[in-house]
């Protein structure tokens, strides 16, 4: 997943808000791969921006990544998504889900 990462914001313990890209430089492009390794070490995480291939979805530890390319068509995808899950899935008593658009 790290690395289709193009870009992240994150809120360090200080107050500072940093802006990240793998062309960082300086302390700033060692923190953008630090936070790769141990984001939540690092800071807050508060935006994340990934590389997606068209029509692309990938799974890693128990997530679903989905390119929906806007908010205009990740719209629907997502209402169609919350009904099946809540029909199908979220009725069994042992599962949860968190959702991060």
């Amino acid at each position: 997943l790290g690395q289709r990462v193009v870009n992240m914001e994150i809120v360090l313990a200080d107050g500072t808000i940093k802006n990240l890209t793998p062309a960082s430089w300086g302390e700033d492009g060692d923190l953008f791969y630090a936070c790769l390794g141990a984001g939540s070490a690092m800071g807050v995480v508060t935006s994340l921006t990934f590389k997606m291939e068209t029509a692309s979805s990938f799974s890693t530890g128990g997530s679903i990544v989905v390119a929906c390319g806007n908010k205009t068509s990740a719209k629907p995808f997502l209402r169609r998504l919350l009904q099946y899950m809540k029909e199908s899935v979220l009725c069994m008593p042992s599962v949860s889900m968190e959702i991060v658009i």
